[in-house]
């Protein structure tokens, strides 16, 4: 009975250390979008495009695994019924100066009210 247990435990041991891994998307280079902040540099339009073409790997994705992946949010959107936004800008725009004018292109990428991705999207503003 105890060799069962053990087994047991070995098995779960496993499946929960599989399932803590890093998000990664394949050519998607995440330090050069963290170091863009707000898109100042103009370094994230390659990364979007893979990030676009590959959005699907991201839809049902926790929050958190999103934040490891893409570095805290140029901005974050409270919406109704739990739901919460993610907005990161794309292009640079008044969001880089203190002048008014017009800010960047956005990606934004809303959470269900569990937490989960459930829309990627770009916004022209």
């Amino acid at each position: 009975m105890s060799k069962i247990i053990f087994n047991l435990g070995i098995a779960c041991l496993i499946l929960f250390s599989s399932c803590s891994s890093d998000l990664e998307i394949e050519g998607f280079n995440s330090e050069i979008w963290k170091k863009d902040k707000k898109a100042c540099l103009d370094n994230r339009k390659n990364e979007l495009k893979v990030l676009l073409e590959k959005k699907e790997i991201l839809k049902g994705e926790s929050d958190s695994d999103i934040l490891k992946l893409l570095g805290k949010p140029d901005e974050i959107n409270q919406g109704s019924r739990g739901k919460k936004y993610f907005i990161y800008y794309i292009e640079p725009g008044a969001q880089c100066t203190s002048s008014p004018g017009k800010t960047g292109k956005k990606m934004v990428i809303e959470f269900d009210a569990l937490g989960r991705a459930r829309m990627i999207r770009e916004e022209i503003i």
